[in-house]
């Protein structure tokens, strides 16, 4: 077993977590902001709200991204 890991308890592996969650929970927050102004501009200049081929090129780069990161992409 790696000594850094033997070393550090269960207590601060979760605040690590805990710490992580807040930073990704900012991040989403900070998105749906975006994500509603993107909604407001396609209102004003008559776009459609969904679009179906920005959705799928949104998961497919999502997908490459998490690979990259060695996350499950799924």
């Amino acid at each position: 077993m790696n000594s850094a890991v033997r070393k550090t308890g269960i207590a601060d592996l979760r605040q690590e977590i805990d710490v992580v969650d807040e930073k990704l929970i900012r991040l989403l927050a900070e998105r749906q902001r975006l994500v509603e102004k993107a909604i407001k501009v396609k209102k004003r200049d008559g776009l459609q709200i969904r679009d179906p081929a920005r959705i799928a090129q949104l998961i497919d780069h999502v997908r490459v991204l998490a690979r990259a990161h060695k996350v499950d992409p799924a």
